[in-house]
This record gives C-alpha cells, sequence and structure tokens, in this order.
C-alpha cells in the first residue's frame, strides 16, 4: 500500500497486449483526467467552489421546486463539471449514482 502501489498503464504503452481491465481501468481515468481538465477551461475555477456548486444545482433545478431528480441531477453534474458527462442516469459515472441514491429522498 501507498508507495508501493502502481498503475497498470499498458493499455498506452502495448495496446495489443493489454488485458480488458487494464485498457478500461485506464480510459478511465483519462476520461475523468479529461473531464477535469474540460471543466477549468470552462472557466469553472473562477469562482469558490462551494458557490459553483451551489449555482449548478440552483440551474438544474428545472422545475425550481427545491428538490433535484434524476434527470436534473444529470444536469448538475454536466453543469459543475462545465462538460457533456453524461445523458442518462445509468451511464454516469457509479459514484454520481451512489450520491444521488444515498441523498435522495423516496
Amino acid at each position: 500500500s501507498g508507495l508501493d502501489e502502481e498503475v497498470d498503464i499498458s493499455a498506452a504503452t502495448a495496446p495489443q497486449s493489454a488485458t480488458t481491465d487494464s485498457t478500461a481501468l485506464l480510459t478511465a481515468s483519462c476520461e475523468r483526467t479529461a473531464g477535469i481538465v474540460g471543466s477549468v477551461e470552462a472557466g469553472n475555477n473562477n469562482i469558490p467552489l462551494e458557490s459553483h456548486c451551489y449555482a449548478a444545482f440552483t440551474t438544474a433545478d428545472a422545475d425550481a421546486n427545491d428538490l433535484v431528480n434524476q434527470a436534473e441531477y444529470i444536469t448538475f453534474v454536466n453543469t459543475f463539471l462545465g462538460v457533456q458527462h453524461s445523458t442518462t442516469f445509468s451511464t454516469m459515472h457509479p459514484q454520481f449514482q451512489q450520491h444521488f441514491t444515498t441523498n435522495s429522498e423516496n
């Protein structure tokens, strides 16, 4: 653990011999990095993070009922990141799905 851990980058260095799992993990990592960079390039680092988050929630609340459903949550995530992360709940990163599910009132 710690400094002894390593990330398999064989999908970048030798794609023909990389495993499906290592390719998927490296692709996901690059997509997350691209999302972060895209968000910064969109100017999302010019206001305090909390203010940006609140503004993204307010923008996403299409029916202005102070509640965010799954469709509005997708809008929130895309707005917050400043890039098109997902168009459906099922294709969102599992951590976003888990955050919504854990915090939603059914």
